[in-house]
């Protein structure tokens, strides 16, 4: 009989996607399931780990011959940094497989580099043949909160997930933890706008906290370290 305990370790730490990638050409592509007109993407906005593995399912008389992690400032990937590759390799038969992590230090580097706010991150394959196909494998970790269902069971199960309240109560509590404001402060170096938005945030979740009676009067100040409770974690 299959264990009763519902309680999540992993799926609750970890953000875990599975993708068909059906390239229909020779070049590197992002994985798309359609050539490159549906991207694949993740934010690595609240998450500190990316990891993204290739499988080969259709050789198709070629091989994947090369697997890239590339950023980008917006989810169009327009103009994408590589942050990580391969190199020629020659996976060229039914699971052959390759894999790449980065972190996002290396992002926030290279974007000073080259002079942009990184944010989006995806794989990108180059296939020898146009005819060959993959799954890809991707997981984002080291995120600030856990959070209930993060990689949930079934795709059916994302359609019910946290309101669009929820979650702007979430993020501004977020914008106010360590590692948000550091991500943001050197995003600024880069971006005068970032640090606007970060204030922002933190008006937006004062105004929220005092409607619920759940901070400090107007005029004391929300100090580190007496952030209130993840919104979510009350009564589950």
């Amino acid at each position: 009989m299959a264990s009763d305990i519902a309680t999540q370790h992993l799926f609750a730490n970890q953000k875990l996607k599975l993708y068909d990638h059906d390239p229909g050409a020779t070049t590197a592509i992002i994985v798309s399931p359609d050539g490159g007109t549906t991207l694949r993407v993740a934010d690595m906005s609240v998450f500190s780990r990316f990891a993204c593995g290739a499988m080969v399912t259709v050789p198709a008389t070629g091989a994947l011959t090369k697997l890239e992690i590339v950023a980008a400032e917006a989810a169009t990937m327009s103009s994408p940094v590589v942050v990580k590759d391969s190199g020629t390799i020659a996976a060229d038969a039914v699971e052959g497989q390759a894999w790449l992590e980065c972190t996002s230090e290396e992002i926030v580097h290279l974007g000073s580099v080259n002079d942009k706010a990184l944010r989006y991150v995806a794989g990108r394959l180059t296939m020898s043949n146009a005819g060959g196909e993959c799954v890809v494998f991707y997981e984002l970790t080291g995120g600030r909160f856990a959070y209930k269902d993060l990689t949930p069971a079934t795709t059916i199960a994302c359609q019910s997930r946290m309101s669009l309240a929820e979650f702007r109560h979430w993020q501004a509590l977020y914008r106010l933890e360590p590692w948000g404001d550091e991500w943001d402060q050197v995003r600024a170096q880069g971006d005068p706008g970032a640090g606007q938005a970060v204030r922002q945030a933190q008006v937006a979740l004062l105004s929220v906290l005092r409607l619920e009676g759940r901070h400090p009067q107007r005029g004391q100040s929300l100090r580190r370290g007496e952030t209130p409770p993840h919104p979510l974690s009350h009564g589950r």
